[in-house]
């Protein structure tokens, strides 16, 4: 596989982890404190990789 294939596959796989983590607290957390400190974790992660997607840029 390709570097940029080998990138792209790890970077689906950690917003798919994500994407599960996020399920499990919009179920509910039993605790309210960890709950928002859960969410702000998840948020930020989102956030970095969205920012770090491996998908080539736009050409010209």
């Amino acid at each position: 596989m390709s570097d940029h294939a080998d990138r792209l596959n790890t970077w689906h796989l950690e917003l798919a982890i994500l994407a599960d983590a996020i399920g499990h607290v919009l179920t509910g957390i039993e605790e309210p404190e960890g709950l928002s400190a859960t969410a702000y974790v998840l948020r930020t992660r989102l956030a970095d990789l969205v920012a770090a997607c491996p998908f080539p840029e736009a050409l010209p």
